[in-house]
């Protein structure tokens, strides 16, 4: 019997929802629709819309202060780089004990490995260069002036970026309680579908449901490879539940207008050679039931004649 699942990608979900509120409003009436209707349905669907957006809007500010930082971060690590190659001239070439006061972590001259240890190390070259004037370069702009203002920068830019990481997990977090209700309202009515209409009411498919009555359609073939070989391919795809066999359909660039099936098996691969070399070829695959329904093609994959 055919299932009424919900979709798990999103995008999948809301059309089923928009699908459901429309049999809703046209059927919902004389169906005797009380406790999921379409107002509800379209309400939590609403809901979901503008918290998705919200969340994306805040992962585009994630990426624009992650850019900003990463900025102020390289930066620093040139002005930290510059500023060991002046200091070498005054404390030596290696690291030794009169490196010590200028704050470079674990007895190394190395550039820091952390954003932390980059950020408290520019900070005490500020401290150092301004008890040391003399050890200052201005022209290539080793001051304490500067490590204080690229410090400031980046501890700026972290601090942001540390508050947008955060706004994004609390959308994120609305957007999934609002995808939940959704899941709620459209199983709901579901379930009120199926306490008021026969399992073969063709009102299931105003919906954009299954008539649960109907036969179990197969799903669509995933995880297919194509590999060339002379004259045609090898195509190789994961078994599917429900199929009794797989239709492989193909579209030969420039040349066809729409896909042909060229092969049907009981395997999970599929070899075909009747193809002139060098040509384009789209490759899908269908899942085929006991009772002859036909899945939804897997996605394509395109492979050149060899």
């Amino acid at each position: 019997m055919a299932m009424n699942s919900l979709p798990g990608k999103l995008s999948e979900l809301l059309a089923l929802a928009e699908d459901m509120a429309d049999g809703a409003a046209a059927y919902g009436d004389t169906i005797g629709l009380v406790h999921f209707t379409e107002t509800s349905l379209r309400a939590a669907s609403a809901a979901v819309f503008a918290a998705e957006s919200s969340y994306q809007t805040q992962r585009r500010d994630n990426a624009a202060r992650a850019t900003a930082q990463r900025l102020a971060d390289s930066n620093v690590k040139g002005f930290i780089a510059t500023a060991r190659d002046v200091l070498k001239v005054h404390l030596g070439r290696e690291y030794n004990p009169a490196w010590t006061p200028t704050g470079f972590p674990n007895n190394s001259l190395a550039i820091p490995g952390t954003l932390h240890e980059r950020l408290t190390l520019t900070g005490q070259l500020k401290d150092y260069l301004s008890a040391h004037p003399q050890h200052q370069n201005v022209p290539l702009n080793v001051t304490a002036a500067n490590a204080e203002s690229l410090h400031e920068k980046l501890s700026d830019r972290h601090s942001e970026m540390n508050d947008s990481m955060r706004a994004e997990q609390e959308r994120k977090a609305e957007r999934d309680a609002a995808v939940s209700g959704l899941k709620r309202q459209m199983r709901g009515m579901i379930d009120e579908l199926e306490l008021k209409l026969g399992d073969m009411d063709g009102r299931w498919l105003a919906f954009g449901l299954n008539q649960p009555g109907a036969p179990e359609s197969a799903s669509a073939p995933e995880n297919l490879i194509v590999n060339a070989m002379p004259g045609g391919f090898i195509a190789m795809w994961s078994s599917t539940p429900h199929a009794a066999r797989y239709h492989v359909e193909i579209l030969v660039m420039d040349a066809d207008t729409q896909f042909r099936r060229v092969a049907s098996v009981e395997d999970t691969d599929a070899t075909v050679n009747t193809l002139t070399a060098g040509r384009s070829v789209r490759v899908r695959v269908r899942s085929v039931n006991d009772n002859g329904n036909t899945s939804a093609p897997s996605e394509e994959a395109i492979v050149v004649v060899g």
